[in-house]
């Protein structure tokens, strides 16, 4: 079966989920937001099935967000190019990766969507539930050489799935081999205002993503499966 089949055999599967306390992104906006083709509207524009790099946030949006009005710019791209948090990551991608957004394979650790605001909880059960039956599906599918994971939660969780050991983005110092998927999971903080200022300033965010950069140009991938 090929890739793109395979990623919206999973996306029909999140469709027809539910997970009590959240919502779908197919019941905001006539589902005009979801689509078809991907688990989360995140992949709409990094939307490479044979990129190198994928990219892993916490989770999509919220209640109280969706519903401040319906924008043809996020149905379309899958994501609001206006906010720091995405213009940080494009510029962090290109600098030290030379990549264009869409060069990647981008999509969220938890599928569905909080209610109330973003700023709102996800018990830790809920996000290894997503995990076990769509984020590491996509991994398998996309067989990226890093996975690149966006925040302290979307780290800990894959960590501990993918290698048996959970790691904090604290304690984190080198990419972690995964032998079933054959990719690096790396950790980096949230490439927002919070997370900026939790890496300890802008700085030491470019210094991680120096690291990771000079790893992806230099690192011998040749185990990937």
């Amino acid at each position: 079966m090929k890739k793109l089949d395979r990623i919206r055999d999973l996306s029909y599967k999140r469709r027809q989920d539910r997970l009590e306390g959240f919502l779908n992104v197919s019941d905001f906006h006539d589902g005009r937001y979801d689509t078809h083709d991907f688990v989360s509207p995140y992949s709409k524009t990094a939307c490479n099935l044979d990129a190198d790099v994928m990219l892993i946030g916490q989770d999509w949006s919220s209640e109280d967000r969706l519903n401040k009005g319906y924008s043809e710019v996020i149905a379309k791209l899958g994501y609001d190019p206006t906010i720091p948090t995405n213009k940080n990551l494009k510029k962090l991608l290109k600098e030290f990766l030379n990549l264009d957004f869409g060069d990647c394979y981008a999509t969220n650790l938890f599928v569905f969507i909080k209610k109330n605001g973003m700023s709102g909880s996800i018990p830790k059960k809920d996000f290894v539930y997503c995990a076990n039956k769509y984020t590491i599906e996509e991994i398998k599918i996309i067989n990226p050489k890093i996975v690149i994971c966006m925040g302290s939660n979307a780290f800990k969780i894959l960590s501990k799935i993918m290698t048996g050991n959970e790691k904090t983005l604290k304690d984190y110092n080198d990419p972690i081999y995964d032998a079933n998927s054959g990719a690096h999971i790396i950790g980096v903080y949230h490439p927002g205002g919070q997370g900026t200022a939790n890496a300890g300033g802008t700085e030491k965010v470019r210094e991680r993503w120096a690291k990771i950069g000079e790893f992806y140009q230099t690192a011998d991938f040749d185990m990937r499966a």
